[in-house]
């Protein structure tokens, strides 16, 4: 039986960090990622975000250049092409971020692996061979996965989660984006700039839960103004198929109506993603759809820890960083080094105690 100092399931944001800081450390690390090195920050998250909040801003430029006397020509947009640069960042961060990890001795299998003890990992690469792996430390960073309603239809073709759009290959004629978060709202700009009809679909009347209403208020008219369609406060009763794609059938005061559009889109935030991951077999467990830890990043069980979005805290790749880099550090010290906190640790525990964090963030 194969034996490492620390496995870490999950090669995200949390999962890289706490590799670097546990082999940095002398651990032999392995790392089990199920699908791409990076998780959703660098693949489908921040950085292709970014290259297309990027575009927003050139687009804008060009279109209100004529006002300033510089006159363009018509604008063109070769989406093919757009996507193919951001693909092409996205190669870059990823590649990087799989340099590093090789630098420093980091083991790196590409399949799945759950708890089979609170000391063996069972892990299944990608060609379907199986390990069970002895360990003295495991690292749960298995991240979070897309929310999505409860209704007829949520799971059907066409639609999506900001992981399925970011990988469209042709730019579509419209979308219905349901959700009010700043994922949402950042979708909808930056789609209704390509040239993409859109329509925002919201339970609750104000956009941007937990932010200013006056913020909330201005940024609405500005959506509104580019031309994006919002159905705020409705409820939301199904998704079906329809002439352009999908239909998603809303009400308001027993007033229903269809929103059509080529595809659906949740973006309704994340939540923890806890399946197949073995954790009855560890008694490890999950309070409130999330892996709670102590300031230590550690679970209730010796010897485990958890870090990133599957903790549920704020899930930001700022956090997940943080977290990692306790979990990576703390899961080392009580094999090679003394008992204590170490310098992120206590770090942690300084932001820990004063952040400000709504109890349930409703992003619906």
């Amino acid at each position: 039986m194969d034996t490492r100092d620390v496995v870490i399931i999950g090669g995200g944001t949390a999962g890289f960090l706490a590799s670097q800081f546990a082999s940095q450390r002398g651990g032999k690390v392995m790392l089990v990622e199920k699908e791409k090195v990076g998780g959703i920050c660098p693949n489908w998250g921040c950085i292709p975000m970014c290259f297309m909040d990027h575009c927003v801003e050139v687009i804008r430029s060009v279109k209100e250049a004529a006002k300033d006397g510089i006159n363009t020509g018509e604008l063109s947009i070769d989406f093919a092409r757009l996507m193919g640069e951001k693909d092409k960042v996205v190669r870059g961060v990823v590649t990087g971020m799989e340099a590093r990890l090789q630098a420093t001795g980091v083991e790196v299998v590409i399949g799945s692996a759950k708890l089979a003890s609170p000391n063996q990992v069972e892990v299944t690469h990608d060609k379907g061979t199986k390990e069970i792996v002895q360990t003295d430390k495991i690292i749960i960073a298995s991240g979070s996965v897309a929310r999505r309603y409860d209704v007829p239809g949520a799971y059907g073709s066409g639609v999506l989660t900001n992981k399925e759009l970011l990988n469209l290959k042709e730019l579509p004629k419209s979308l219905a984006i349901i959700g009010r978060s700043v994922t949402a709202l950042e979708q909808a700009t930056i789609w209704t700039n390509l040239g993409c009809e859109v329509s925002l679909i919201a339970r609750r009347p104000q956009m941007l839960p937990n932010e200013d209403e006056e913020l909330a208020v201005y940024i609405r008219q500005a959506l509104e103004d580019e031309g994006v369609r919002i159905y705020a406060g409705v409820d939301i009763e199904r998704i079906d198929d329809g002439k352009e794609g999908k239909t998603v059938t809303i009400s308001s005061e027993g007033v229903k109506k269809e929103v059509a559009a080529q595809f659906a889109v949740f973006a309704l935030g994340q939540q923890p993603f806890l399946d197949e991951l073995g954790l009855e077999n560890a008694d490890v467990t999950v309070t409130e759809g999330r892996i709670k830890t102590n300031e230590r990043m550690e679970t209730g069980v010796r010897g485990i820890y958890a870090a990133g979005d599957v903790t549920g805290e704020m899930m930001l790749a700022s956090v997940a960083m943080i977290q990692g880099m306790v979990a990576g550090t703390n899961a080392m010290l009580t094999i090679a080094w003394c008992p204590g906190l170490s310098a992120p640790c206590r770090q942690w525990r300084q932001w820990a105690s004063q952040r400000v964090r709504p109890e349930k963030e409703d992003l619906t």
